[in-house]
């Protein structure tokens, strides 16, 4: 306390000016409408830029919660996109065919969102590493889509991670098809480019144009009519009679952030019937 009021004693002449200053500012600008006018828009200013930044720097905090939101919202739609996409399918069969109102019927794929924590590109088989697992519903063989297209299919699952195995895998297929002729091939990784993949399968007799969108086919892990990738080239070969097409993917492993595991709610169902089946 005493140094303080030393402080203040040295430096009194200084403290008396600052004082004077602004009382004579205020005096200025109180009585004088073009100076009051000018400081008034200064303020403004200063203090509008201010919170201009704040505002700027808020938002950017809230950006992962916002991102996270909007993902979920994502999951959502897509879950509602696929049970409306089963119900028109169910309300266009045939007259003679019966369409039985059963709601259950109606959810086929349920959608979980989850954040790629860890991936590879430049290995012969490449996986991906995500942050949710069993706890979450996460099992084994569910097949993993981005929103511009497939991803893969979960290979290991932990308690609070799955591991998945990437379309950039040399035992990875997936039944694809052209979505302009519905002619049916299979996908699989065979270029060691992370942005092209081969379309086998697809007979020689088929038109196959440049740019051409392939789709999924509708197998259990994946829902029908996901983007695959579009034609980049296509030849035939001497004596073959199926395409060789180099398709390149939708979606970009380079920089993937957000996926969606895919849950087919029938799959157990299915497999048995089809185990069945097989065994006779």
């Amino acid at each position: 306390m005493r140094n303080l009021l030393s402080f203040i004693v040295n430096y009194h002449a200084f403290f008396l000016f600052i004082l004077l200053e602004i009382f004579c500012f205020g005096l200025i600008t109180r009585f004088n409408h073009f100076q009051r006018t000018a400081s008034m828009h200064s303020a403004n200013r200063f203090v509008g830029g201010i919170l201009e930044r704040t505002d700027a720097v808020s938002y950017y905090f809230s950006l992962k919660s916002t991102n996270k939101d909007l993902v979920s919202e994502n999951a959502r739609l897509r879950r509602q996109v696929a049970n409306l996409d089963s119900q028109l399918k169910e309300i266009s069969l045939p007259d003679y065919c019966e369409y039985k109102d059963d709601s259950m019927s109606v959810r086929i794929y349920s959608f979980i969102p989850a954040k790629v924590i860890q991936s590879t590109t430049n290995k012969p088989n490449n996986h991906l590493t995500i942050n949710k697992g069993s706890k979450d519903g996460i099992k084994p063989e569910m097949g993993v889509i981005s929103s511009n297209g497939i991803v893969g299919v979960v290979k290991e699952v932990s308690p609070h991670f799955a591991v998945i195995n990437s379309v950039l895998h040399k035992d990875m297929k997936f039944s694809v098809k052209l979505q302009n002729t519905n002619h049916r091939g299979s996908l699989n990784w065979g270029v060691q480019d992370f942005r092209y993949a081969i379309l086998e399968a697809i007979p020689k007799h088929a038109t196959v144009e440049l740019n051409d969108t392939i789709i999924t086919t509708g197998q259990a892990i994946l829902p029908s009519d996901i983007v695959v990738g579009t034609i980049e080239d296509t030849k035939i070969l001497p004596g073959s009679n199926f395409h060789e097409i180099i398709v390149r993917l939708s979606t970009d492993f380079s920089n993937l952030e957000h996926v969606y595991v895919v849950d087919y709610i029938y799959r157990s169902e299915q497999d048995a019937l089809e185990a069945k089946s097989e065994n006779e």
